[in-house]
Formats: structure tokens, C-alpha cells, sequence
């Protein structure tokens, strides 16, 4: 009898020993699980390679409600508001600042440029709607170049100017290799300060996967020399979200979108969703 007891008891801590081990396992990978959680949200970008172009993809905002911008209660300068025609804006596809503090605007509407001096009293205007030079079958956006040349983006070329508006040429893109765009037009994404680009395709919806409802087509981002030749093919991005119709793939209204801005030796995509 005594020796039964024995070896009850000895089962006991025997068991008694393996419930602490397990529970210090299950503490120590809740920690872990803890841990790695912890350092995936501080973490939020990843890293990867294409083609040579390194590409980081941010998962959320890095800001803090600290840290956010924001406007002040009153403009530091005004351009606009009164009834001269030269002060009166349509559609505005862009506006930067000269290094001498005269402001350029790109007016959609009247498809030309408004020069303005530091003060917001206006100067001149650059440019018309045609097709020779120094004219714009529409203006994409405005970009400002490395020594205050201008560049009017427009489907499939781009117009330079001097800093004081004078027309200087006009860059074309391409040729494209057969399939490699869906349609024949591009839109700058981004520039460089050698005059290089980064250009991409307008998508037409014909990506989507066969009866889908709703889908995203996405664009065909190309490397351009400041010339306008294609030196390779870079990466295929979300562009533009569609939608089924009875006709050709549809736009989402206020649908997620392609937005990018370039700044140095980078260009910065994001997807609206």
C-alpha cells in the first residue's frame, strides 16, 4: 500500500511538473506572438526589387496626429477672386513656384499657362490650344524642371519652357513595343532631374477577371531618357478601379485611383483604396 502511494504521488509531481512547463511554453509564445505583432505594426513598410528600381510599399501612414500637416486659418498669398478674365480660372491642372517666387498656373480650361509675380499680380500668358508648337491639345499637369524650365504634360509628348515662358521643344514617347501598352497615349508619372521618366498607360478595363462586377485594371509603368525613348519596362501598378456595364468596362465613380508625385532621385505611387 505504501509503495502504491509512492508511486501516486510521484505521478503527481510528475504531472505537476509538465503543466508548469507547458504553461511557461504558451507564456513564452504569447510573448513571441506579442512581439512579432508589436514589430509588424512599427513596421509597416516592405521592400522589394524590380528590375533594379527598388520600390517601398507603405501599409498605413507613418505620421501621428502630432505630426500631421496642417493649413493655416489664412492664405500667405491669393491669386484669383476678381472679375478680370486674366484672374478668373476654369479648371486648374497644376501650379509651382520659380525660384524668384513667380507662380505658374495650368489652366485646363482655356488649355494654357498664367504667369504670376510673387505678389499674385499677373504677368503674362504662355501657350494656347492647338497643335504647333508651343500650343497643347490639353494639358495633363505642369511640372517644373531643374533650373526653373517648365514641362506641360500632355497625351504622348511634353512641351519644355524656358523660366520666362519661351517655348524651347517638344518630347514625344516611344515607340512602345506591340502589347506592351493598352492603348498608344501616356501619362508622365514622374520625372527625374536628368530629364528622365517615368511614364505609364491609360488602362481601358481590360484586365478584369471574366463576370466580375467590379475590378481594378492597372497601368504599365515605362522608363523614358529625356529624349522620350523607352530604355525598359519597370512595373505594373493598380491604376484605375472599373466596373461592369452594358457597354465598354466602365470607371467607378469616386472609385479608387492612381496617385503619384516625383521629388528628386524618387517617385512616390499610392492606390485610393
Amino acid at each position: 500500500m505504501d509503495e502504491f502511494i509512492r508511486t501516486l504521488l510521484q505521478r503527481k509531481r510528475t504531472l505537476r511538473t509538465q503543466h508548469q512547463r507547458c504553461r511557461r511554453a504558451l507564456s513564452t509564445l504569447v510573448l513571441l506572438c506579442t512581439a512579432t505583432t508589436a514589430l509588424a505594426q512599427t513596421s509597416p513598410s516592405t521592400v522589394r526589387d524590380s528590375a533594379g528600381i527598388r520600390i517601398v510599399e507603405n501599409a498605413r501612414p507613418l505620421w501621428t496626429p502630432a505630426s500631421t500637416w496642417t493649413l493655416r486659418a489664412t492664405p500667405a498669398l491669393r491669386i484669383g477672386g476678381r472679375t478680370e478674365p486674366a484672374y478668373t480660372f476654369a479648371r486648374i491642372g497644376g501650379a509651382t513656384r520659380l525660384g524668384d517666387g513667380r507662380i505658374v498656373v495650368a489652366e485646363r480650361g482655356d488649355v494654357h499657362l498664367r504667369m504670376f509675380d510673387a505678389t499674385g499680380r499677373y504677368l503674362r500668358t504662355v501657350g494656347r490650344k492647338g497643335s504647333n508648337p508651343g500650343e497643347f491639345t490639353d494639358i495633363g499637369a505642369l511640372m517644373k524642371l531643374p533650373g526653373d524650365s517648365l514641362a506641360v504634360e500632355s497625351l504622348q509628348y511634353t512641351t519644355i519652357f524656358s523660366p520666362e515662358g519661351e517655348y524651347v521643344r517638344q518630347v514625344r514617347y516611344g515607340p512602345f513595343a506591340i502589347g506592351m501598352l493598352q492603348t498608344p497615349y501616356v501619362a508622365v508619372i514622374g520625372r527625374f532631374p536628368n530629364g528622365s521618366a517615368v511614364v505609364g498607360d491609360l488602362p481601358q478595363g481590360r484586365r478584369g477577371g471574366r463576370g466580375a462586377a467590379r475590378w481594378v485594371d492597372s497601368s504599365t509603368l515605362v522608363m523614358v531618357n529625356a529624349s522620350g525613348a523607352v530604355t525598359r519596362e519597370v512595373d505594373r501598378v493598380p491604376s484605375v478601379s472599373f466596373g461592369a456595364s452594358l457597354g465598354p468596362p466602365t470607371p467607378l465613380t469616386f472609385g479608387p485611383e492612381l496617385v503619384h508625385a516625383s521629388a528628386a532621385q524618387s517617385v512616390y505611387l499610392g492606390f485610393g483604396n
